[in-house]
C-alpha cells in the first residue's frame, strides 16, 4: 500500500510538472542601429495572444511549440518564425 502511495505522488508531481506554463522571452533590435524597438506587437498567427515589448524592447510570451510568432511593428517589415524547443528568440 505504501509503494502504490509514493506512485501516485510520483505521478501527481509528474502532471504539476507538465502543466507549468513554459515562458518565452527575448529583445527586439533595429537591425542598422542595434537599438531596441519599443511596442512590437508579439502574436501567435491564427491566434489570439499577444503582447507588446516594453521600452528596451523585451518581451515575455507564453510557449506553443510548433504555432508561427509574429513580430510587427509601425515602419518595419513583419517578421515570423516557428516556435521549436528555444525559450529565447532574439529579432533584428
Amino acid at each position: 500500500m505504501r509503494t502504490f502511495r509514493f506512485y501516485i505522488l510520483f505521478l501527481f508531481f509528474l502532471w504539476c510538472q507538465s502543466v507549468q506554463a513554459q515562458l518565452m522571452s527575448g529583445v527586439i533590435t533595429d537591425a542598422e542601429t542595434k537599438m531596441s524597438i519599443p511596442s512590437v506587437t508579439v502574436s501567435y498567427k491564427g491566434h489570439k495572444i499577444a503582447v507588446a515589448s516594453g521600452i528596451d524592447g523585451r518581451y515575455t510570451i507564453q510557449k506553443y511549440p510548433g504555432w508561427a510568432l509574429t513580430f510587427s511593428a509601425v515602419g518595419y517589415v513583419s517578421q515570423t518564425i516557428y516556435i521549436d524547443d528555444r525559450t529565447s528568440v532574439k529579432i533584428q
